[in-house]
């Protein structure tokens, strides 16, 4: 399985001669063909919604699509696409790997073949390098949890436990996650809990990549490495086994820190904000770039090449938009439509697939950005009862904690 997956991983980094001027070409003309279309009236709910999602889609998917693909196969897979009624149930993911899924009966794996393991009533839940085990939290108990759903290990936290994120090395694991104001770590065997900093923001922390990361020497050489904010407007990057606060960063302007996430191989750090998407580079933390907007989610592609963010409507009815960055430059792809309400958006461990979770249509929408066939949307519908079962209309919309790749158990 590992080695399928760094194939996957390499295949999916190759990058075609003179791939970029391509982009650019078939990106300015279907701008310029979307520039020139005829009015048309707002796109409704079920199959005409879908079709306008994979149209716009397909135009976004030009800048991921191989260099010199034409604008005829671009215009094809549009045409093609099945965008018909809803799914009425998760029968299978559309292509390999497992989510996590958050819910308010528990914490929830979907497998690649759409069946689904409840892990228990826990409350919010991370993956751990290769999917071997799943963090999980339930008021004050911290919990590492097989995706069989056996409990190997539980600790006491001091109050109720949050936001736990599993730190990405094979070895030497450690679990970060806050209780109440304070920043913890514990060992990837449950011991060892020690205190990291107090008076926290309530964002969830995010583990710098393994050591070999594309890190200078201050950072490269440490095993432990933490980014957390330390206020509603600055991030700390500390080593969590010696205590050393290795860098600070002001965030400009006056909206707080909402999340943050270190990209694949560790050369920047994502900060979102309310108004803004900003990349500092970890080890001066120097900013990269800044893309003003405000947003509701962003996720950073498995390769580390573009952040998938959705913007935040001005209205209570307004629409979101799905915007497609450039991260090591910060040039932003959108949508030219509205597309509806949109709240997660997870990539899946290809890079091939964004999965959107479409809270007013009770949908999960997987749209296909790269590979064969680019615009293909899948609706499914009834995301609340499936992960609720016996609620009935009751059932809260399900989050989205992770897809990735797992090893088997």
């Amino acid at each position: 399985m590992r080695r399928d997956a760094e194939l996957d991983r390499r295949l999916s980094e190759l990058r075609a001669p003179d791939e970029d001027a391509a982009e650019a070409r078939a990106w300015e003309v279907v701008s310029a063909a979307y520039a020139d279309r005829a009015p048309a009236p707002r796109p409704v709910r079920g199959r005409r919604f879908a079709v306008a999602l994979a149209a716009a889609v397909a135009v976004l998917a030009v800048g991921l699509s191989p260099a010199g693909a034409a604008v005829a196969d671009l215009v094809r897979s549009v045409i093609g696409t099945e965008a018909g009624d809803p799914e009425p149930s998760l029968t299978r993911l559309p292509t390999a790997g497992e989510m996590l899924v958050e819910s308010g009966d528990g914490v929830w794996i979907v497998r690649e073949d759409g069946s689904k393991r409840r892990l228990g009533d826990f409350d919010e839940a991370s993956w751990s390098p290769n999917g071997l085990f799943v963090a999980a939290t339930d008021g004050r108990q911290l919990a590492a949890v097989d995706p069989l759903g056996e409990v190997r290990w539980a600790i006491p936290a001091p109050r109720e436990a949050h936001d736990p994120r599993w730190s990405g090395t094979d070895v030497d694991t450690r679990i970060a996650y806050r209780s109440a104001g304070d920043l913890r770590v514990v060992a990837g065997d449950g011991t060892g809990d020690a205190l990291v900093a107090r008076d926290v923001s309530p964002i969830a922390p995010a583990w710098r990549p393994a050591p070999e990361a594309k890190l200078g020497p201050e950072l490269g050489s440490r095993t432990h490495v933490l980014a957390y904010a330390a206020s509603a407007s600055s991030v700390r990057i500390t080593d969590t086994d010696g205590g050393d606060v290795l860098r600070r960063i002001v965030i400009p302007g006056r909206a707080p820190i909402d999340e943050i996430e270190f990209s694949a191989d560790g050369s920047f750090l994502l900060v979102r904000t309310g108004d803004a998407l900003l990349a500092f580079e970890p080890e001066g933390g120097r900013l990269a770039w800044r893309s003003s907007m405000e947003t509701s989610a962003a996720a950073l592609s498995p390769d580390g090449r573009h952040v998938a963010t959705i913007t935040q409507p001005d209205e209570p009815n307004g629409e979101s938009r799905l915007v497609l960055i450039d991260a090591g430059t910060g040039e932003e792809r959108r949508l030219p439509a509205g597309l509806g309400r949109f709240t997660d958006i997870a990539w899946s461990p290809d890079g091939r697939w964004l999965v959107l979770g479409w809270t007013a249509a009770d949908q999960w929408l997987f749209v296909r950005v790269r590979g064969n066939r680019p615009g293909r949307v899948i609706a499914v519908g009834g995301i609340s009862r499936q992960f609720a079962p016996g609620s009935g209309a009751e059932a809260s919309f399900p989050g989205i904690a992770g897809w990735m790749l797992t090893d088997p158990p």
